[in-house]
């Protein structure tokens, strides 16, 4: 997917160790725009104060802002940005916004005059990944692969944060969604980390409720005629595939980490094994979990699909099958295997507390869908069918 790049340069060097450089905006959406940027080191600091308006058509569409730098005056892109406070990731457009970036935590000792900073804006918060086919492990001994063919959908970049979540709650609990509550869960620090301890079950009804609030006909419903919008209660919910904010499949999940790479254990170049530099899992140094686009995407912009929460998705979970559709025989747009009630449902990417084997790609794993307090490293993402978004 194409990105287009706009520049805006600030001539301003700093006082101990930096000089800004290029602010950039990465987006696909021209209603969104960055203007009036400024950075300012603070006297006698290594605190650098950033200042930026969003202007936008869309003033209900937040962005998503982060912050990169370079050492080698805009060559690469890759000095860590982890100490950075404000508006910083998922912001609503307006003017005023601020952020300050602790440069000595993140960079100590580091004195160079070749030193930019850039400011990225992503604007387009879903990702169309179109129909096509795909291969994954079949589940078999042998190593053989299964293919797949899926219809298109459109994926969430990031994972459902606890911002979007309390949005989304605060207007369900007026409008006949009594069962969603805003418990934070371990390891949410703010609004910018993902949603956990959240059930599989109140996860469907969320979705529901984000549909109705943006005016989608919901995608699940408590009969199948599909008069009965699924917002209350616990029940296998009968599917409308071709409308509303839902969970993928797995197999739509599947091939979104793969980013086209797959069957492939991590989707990035060159990365064989589990990197602390890449995915948030029981092998980094964070002790749980870290908001949502603080590692690199894959190759289709989707961010933190291995590690950080597990990510709930739609299928049913047996024990006697290794993958939602076990075999070689080529499957169209499975839903997993058909069992008796959900006595557990399938979760991928693994977490914060996950070994390097679970947040493989290819790595599978359930959960109970009705635990009463979910589980503390797990969330979500959702999709949307296409044409919707």
């Amino acid at each position: 997917m194409k990105k287009n790049i706009k520049k805006w340069f600030i001539n301003r060097k700093f006082e101990w160790f930096i000089s800004i450089g290029a602010l950039l905006c990465v987006g696909l959406l021209k209603a969104q725009q960055i203007q009036n940027l400024t950075a300012v080191q603070r006297p006698n600091t290594f605190l650098v104060n950033v200042g930026y308006d969003i202007v936008s058509s869309k003033t209900n569409s937040d962005v998503f802002i982060s912050v990169e730098a370079s050492d080698n005056n805009g060559n690469s892109w890759d000095l860590p940005i982890k100490s950075v406070s404000g508006d910083i990731g998922m912001v609503r457009p307006g003017v005023g916004k601020k952020l300050v970036w602790d440069s000595y935590t993140d960079w100590p000792e580091k004195r160079t005059t070749e030193a930019k900073v850039r400011l990225k804006m992503v604007t387009n918060l879903m990702v169309y990944i179109p129909p096509g086919s795909f291969k994954r492990p079949s589940g078999l001994s042998d190593g053989s692969l299964q293919t797949v063919n899926l219809s298109g959908f459109s994926i969430e970049r990031f994972e459902v944060t606890k911002k979007l979540w309390s949005e989304i709650v605060n207007w369900a609990k007026l409008n006949g969604y009594p069962d969603l509550d805003q418990d934070t869960g371990d390891g949410i620090l703010s609004d910018q980390h993902p949603f956990a301890q959240v059930s599989w079950y109140k996860a469907i009804k969320w979705c529901n409720a984000r549909s109705e609030k943006e005016g989608r006909p919901p995608a699940y419903y408590a009969d199948s005629a599909y008069t009965t919008v699924y917002r209350t209660g616990i029940l296998n919910p009968k599917v409308l595939w071709t409308s509303g904010y839902r969970l993928p499949t797995e197999a739509e999940w599947e091939v979104a980490a793969y980013a086209g790479q797959g069957p492939k254990s991590f989707p990035w170049d060159g990365v064989q094994s589990a990197s602390a530099n890449y995915l948030n899992y029981a092998g980094s140094a964070n002790s749980g979990a870290v908001p949502v686009g603080g590692y690199p995407p894959n190759q289709f912009g989707l961010y933190d699909m291995l590690g950080n929460v597990a990510e709930w998705c739609w299928d049913n979970w047996s024990e006697t099958s290794q993958n939602p559709s076990y075999g070689t025989a080529v499957q169209s747009n499975p839903r997993g295997p058909n069992v008796a009630g959900r006595g557990g449902t399938s979760l991928r990417g693994g977490g914060f507390k996950s070994n390097a084997e679970a947040v493989k790609s290819t790595a599978r794993n359930s959960g109970d869908p009705n635990w009463p307090w979910g589980y503390a490293d797990i969330g979500f993402r959702c999709v949307l069918p296409p044409g919707t978004f």
